[in-house]
């Protein structure tokens, strides 16, 4: 929601952005729900089941419901939020109009965490704060924030860092399930500078520090979920010793195949500040269908080829045209995925969908991300 981003009326997109996620939350995902419950009733197949008569051993087809299970998470582009448990937020920097956003997502998630962050002149030179928000439909039952150590150029006076959570999802038989959530936002404009190495460093030793500090006998750690804009993507070339940190040896995304290789069902999810406004996006619709075509997604979302992160190389991106004017289309067109979600490998969970969001087009110049995940429950005896 800042006003960094070549995106004005920030009051107007705090009330735009509240109203979105809450209709996607409280119509459109409870339809969506219903569908699926329907669907999923009627989906039968056929079986051999046998049964004992007078007459000795039969046969016959009895129809009967069974899960529809896919091992490999479902993947696609939707112009709604699904069902979230979690909302995670970066750039909601500015106090009053954060306020106007939060006004409309306590409807529906009794848990909101914001405004968080340090101001003096050590971390932020009294500027600006985190910009890092939760909202939450589970309670909150520890929370911290740490500003990262490292930093340069404008965010300087940002005061970045990590917001960790535990939260409680429920007890059964005396055993409580818990969930950790890490929310962050990542140096941006690094240039030569190692900064964002040293911030995933933090993260990693703040992490396991405050699960360390807050788990309990009797606690069931169902998920420990990092997610954030992290300023950086797995196959720019300038980028290669990041996407290669030990991070992402400890979390999973799944997004990616290896250290500078995204699946190729991934999308970039940074757009060119250039073309906010053109109308062609300005819709959820509008959007989605320049994220599915490889030649319009080129064109609006940013290429992952930097050789440097700096504002000039990145905010003046240039489309890549050939001496006619006609886009030359590239493997990495489009795929500047800074945006991520990812699971702890000591607390596995099961990726059922991965989604990217165009439904706060255009009122954010970044491409939200979900993903929807099964945990496993305690075992009882």
């Amino acid at each position: 929601m800042a006003r960094f981003n070549n995106l004005n009326n920030t009051a107007q997109r705090a009330n735009a952005i509240g109203e979105r996620i809450y209709a996607d939350q409280v119509h459109y995902a409870s339809m969506v729900s219903k569908l699926l419950h329907k669907s999923s009733s009627e989906k039968i197949c056929k079986v051999k089941n046998r049964f004992h008569s007078k007459s000795g051993y039969e046969t016959r087809n009895v129809p009967k419901s069974i899960p529809v299970t896919n091992q490999k998470p479902k993947v696609d582009i939707i112009t709604h939020f699904p069902a979230n448990d979690f909302l995670c937020v970066q750039e909601a920097f500015e106090r009053d109009y954060t306020k106007m956003l939060v006004s409309q997502l306590q409807k529906i998630y009794p848990f909101i965490v914001y405004d968080v962050g340090y101001c003096s002149p050590m971390v932020n030179f009294c500027g600006l704060s985190s910009g890092l928000m939760v909202a939450s439909r589970y309670e909150i039952a520890a929370i911290k924030f740490k500003p990262y150590s490292a930093k340069c150029g404008f965010c300087s006076i940002v005061g970045k860092g990590l917001l960790m959570m535990k939260v409680i999802l429920g007890e059964s038989n005396g055993c409580r399930s818990v969930g950790y959530l890490f929310n962050t936002h990542l140096q941006a404009f690094q240039g030569t500078k190692p900064i964002v190495s040293s911030q995933m460093s933090e993260i990693l030793l703040w992490t396991t520090e405050f699960r360390e500090r807050h788990d309990a006998p009797g606690e069931h750690v169902t998920f420990d979920i990092l997610c954030g804009d992290f300023n950086i993507d797995n196959m720019s070339p300038g980028e290669s010793s990041m996407a290669s940190h030990e991070l992402f040896e400890v979390y999973t995304d799944i997004c990616r195949e290896a250290p500078g290789k995204d699946h190729d069902w991934t999308v970039g999810t940074e757009l060119r500040s250039s073309l906010l406004h053109d109308k062609s996006i300005s819709t959820p619709e509008g959007l989605k269908a320049a994220l599915e075509d490889p030649y319009l997604r080129q064109h609006y979302v940013i290429d992952a080829d930097l050789q440097t992160a700096t504002m000039d190389s990145i905010y003046n991106a240039e489309v890549k045209v050939d001496t006619h004017g006609n886009l030359v289309l590239s493997p990495v067109g489009g795929r500047r995925r800074i945006d991520v979600v990812l699971y702890r490998n000591d607390c596995p969970v099961t990726v059922k969908n991965f989604n990217f969001v165009t439904s706060l087009a255009p009122h954010t110049d970044h491409i939200p991300v979900s993903m929807t995940f099964h945990c496993d429950r305690p075992k009882t005896e």
